[in-house]
């Protein structure tokens, strides 16, 4: 059938495309719910307009030579490397723990002999064709932050030599260097690729299989079925999102074999195919048929569980809202993906992307407008389907077809354009600033907004990051000469366990218990790491240790961090024993008279994790804490319990309103602390107070509390 080709009327294409632009406008503004409906309809009269417009044969682009089409590659690669590499150690600002959790795999392969298959199934984002090849790319050129995210760059423009065959393949060299400068420059790639997030090994995969899927239906080639199979079903062991890709290759086989002649049409040379693709991942689907399930984080996220549980159809409607408006208007909520709230492409790629859906409709009976319909929508499921509206990682796969969509959209105009006007130099000017603009708005969107948005910074585990870089930083300094000890809470992150693998034989959990006795070694200097809201325990260390400036803050942008106490072994070595705190008597049960699980003696009531108890099992939980409180000064205290739970205070007998004066002359009263809980995971509480004529909340200091009494006693029946 003739292709589509620009109207002969220019009217119809202007029209619509500013009908688009003014559209953008008012969907751009998330803010304001009323300019959902205006940005919309104005988009529908810019297709509706454009639509009866692509008929006729029109005139094909004069094509490029090799030297000119290599050389704009090469460029389009040259832009896209410093923008996924610019300022790399500081954008993004951390590292979460998922991805710490694929370095931390990768060393134990390469320094442990851990050779994972079946077991990493169970893991969150099982990872295993990623974990051997960071392995492999860790012995060449080391495991620091920066080689990790290089890793994940490097492999996102692996992906640009496939993306660019496949889209020339069914579109020409013109809309294919236009959509691979569109995905260089798109913002929404480069945030999972400079994350390091996995998601970003589905284009590598996916269009390698696209492009040897095509050049094997073109030519015939059986090379290139042979790859095509082999980048399906390495695919399957990459992340999670790929599994729904055989659903599209079975789509793109119907219609390849729906577009043959009827005496020529077989099914084998399919079948061969699928069959190569099933051997691939066979072993994959044992493991899923022992386990039973298709994965766990699937069946954890999957919508339908969602809707059968709630009895309602609303879980749906607000995946497919927040799903097909992060495009142009809403983006991805996580900050760790997106500035909340901000759409996800810039204004000129999404005018373009909604044009371009329409172009690629018109043209659904061809491989240009068939495949990357096919393509976009069955990857748009593995986000549809999904409990988590607008998730951009998950559906990073889609940047490739949104790139192709706005490319060949702005490559109908441009060649219209080239009709219109009799300078070429016009056209030329005006598609050149088109680009331009997009591209800074792209930069300034990720390297000045998002870098700054203060939720963007918080989201990666600021904390975890430094306190890793510190102690990878000290180890290469220094090695072997000091011990690191983590708070509870910090000591499994994935993200410190790996940047401080160096160190892995010198780095301890922090136990306040240890340190009051003195049962710590004492032959080299130790680094103890607190979180910010373990002032309590920072300063007991402080005074336990008796020397000034031992302990600092490290701060962000202003913003604390945490906290670090660093001890040299003589002044470790003088640390005398704790004598004053409460009693607590912990127990794993909802009675108060049920035997104590522990009895510990604690010097400071600054519990900021699950991690701080002494509790093996799950709630119920019944604390109660005893000693004596001093106070210096009589007057109005008022106290506080940061808990999400129950908690009652009681001085000299009297229960204790919390955040209300409460007169305590000068001296030494009885104190007890009840806590309760019965259900949930966080489990914290700290004790603070605000002391006479002060303004500011503390945290009740361990110097406050009398000398701990003796182990009491316990007796079945009574109780405590």
């Amino acid at each position: 059938m003739p292709e589509p080709g620009p109207s002969r009327n220019p009217h119809f294409l202007w029209r619509a495309f500013w009908l688009a632009a003014v559209g953008q406008v008012f969907l751009a503004q998330a803010g304001s719910s009323w300019t959902l409906f205006p940005g919309l309809l104005l988009f529908a009269c810019a297709v509706a307009l454009l639509y009866p417009s692509l008929t006729g044969s029109g005139k094909e682009p004069k094509p490029l030579s090799a030297g000119w089409e290599w050389t704009l590659f090469a460029l389009i690669l040259l832009a896209a490397f410093p923008l996924r590499i610019y300022d790399m150690d500081s954008l993004p600002a951390g590292m979460h723990t998922d991805q710490g959790l694929t370095g931390l795999c990768a060393l134990r392969i390469l320094h442990e002999g851990w050779r994972p298959f079946g077991e990493v199934f169970d893991y969150q984002v099982p990872e295993l064709l990623l974990f051997y090849q960071l392995a492999a790319w860790f012995g060449l050129v080391g495991s620091s932050y920066f080689t990790f995210h290089l890793f994940f760059i490097l492999l996102s423009l692996a992906a640009f030599p496939f993306v660019y065959w496949t889209i020339r393949q069914w579109a020409g060299q013109h809309a294919a260097l236009l959509s691979l400068f569109l995905l260089a420059v798109m913002r929404w790639n480069w945030i999972e690729t400079r994350n390091g997030y996995p998601s970003i090994q589905v284009p590598f995969y996916l269009f390698g299989a696209l492009a040897f899927w095509i050049h094997w239906r073109r030519s015939g080639n059986r090379w290139a079925f042979a790859l095509s199979a082999l980048f399906v079903g390495m695919g399957f062991y990459s992340y999670q999102a790929f599994k729904i890709v055989p659903l599209l290759m079975a789509l793109l086989a119907a219609f390849e074999f729906f577009s043959m002649e009827k005496k020529r049409r077989s099914l084998r040379p399919f079948l061969v195919y699928f069959l190569a693709v099933f051997v691939l991942i066979l072993p994959w689907l044992i493991v899923m048929a022992q386990r039973g399930i298709l994965g766990h984080r699937e069946a954890d996220l999957f919508i339908g569980a969602k809707i059968a549980q709630e009895h309602s159809w609303k879980p749906l409607w607000d995946v497919g809202s927040g799903t097909l408006l992060m495009f142009n208007r809403a983006g991805d909520e996580n900050a760790r993906h997106n500035i909340p709230g901000h759409r996800m492409l810039d204004d000129v790629t999404a005018v373009f992307f909604g044009l371009g859906l329409a172009l690629a409709w018109r043209q659904r009976k061809l491989r240009e407008g068939f495949y990357p319909l096919a393509g976009f929508g069955v990857m748009l499921l593995t986000g549809l389907l999904s409990t988590d509206p607008a998730h951009s990682n998950r559906l990073v796969s889609l940047t490739p077809f949104v790139a192709y969509f706005a490319g060949s959209a702005l490559d109908f105009f441009w060649n219209h354009a080239k009709t219109v006007f009799k300078n070429p130099f016009v056209p030329a000017v005006g598609g050149g600033l088109l680009l331009a603009v997009l591209a800074v708005q792209n930069i300034h969107t990720y390297f000045v907004e998002q870098a700054n948005n203060a939720e963007c910074q918080e989201a990666f585990g600021l904390e975890p990051t430094f306190i890793g870089k510190d102690i990878e930083s000290l180890q290469k300094e220094r090695p072997g000469r000091f011990y690191f000890f983590i708070s509870p809470s910090y000591f499994k992150n994935n993200t410190i366990s790996y940047l401080s693998y160096p160190a892995r034989g010198s780095v301890f959990g922090f136990h306040l218990q240890d340190w009051l006795k003195g049962s710590i070694p004492g032959n080299h200097a130790a680094m103890v790491f607190l979180q910010k809201n373990e002032s309590g325990q920072f300063d007991l260390l402080q005074d336990l240790i008796q020397v000034q400036n031992a302990g600092t803050s490290v701060y962000f942008h202003g913003n604390p961090l945490y906290h670090v106490v660093t001890v040299l072994p003589d002044q470790l070595k003088e640390i005398k024993p704790w004598n004053k705190g409460l009693v607590g008597v912990y127990r794993n049960s909802a009675d108060w008279k049920a035997r104590p699980a522990s009895v510990e003696w604690d010097p400071v009531l600054n519990f900021t994790s699950k991690f701080d108890f002494p509790f093996t099992q799950g709630p119920p939980f019944r604390i109660r804490w005893t000693g004596t409180l001093g106070v210096r000064q009589t007057g109005g205290y008022q106290f506080q319990v940061l808990t999400t739970d129950s908690a009652q205070l009681w001085l000299d007998g009297r229960p204790v309103p919390l955040e209300k004066p409460f007169r305590l002359p000068a001296g030494s009263h009885s104190l007890r602390l009840d806590f309760e809980k019965d259900s949930g995971d966080d489990l914290a509480l700290t004790l603070i107070w605000k002391k006479p004529g002060n303004e500011k909340w503390e945290i009740v200091p361990a110097t406050a509390f009398g000398k701990i009494g003796p182990k009491p006693s316990y007796k079945p029946g009574v109780q405590s």
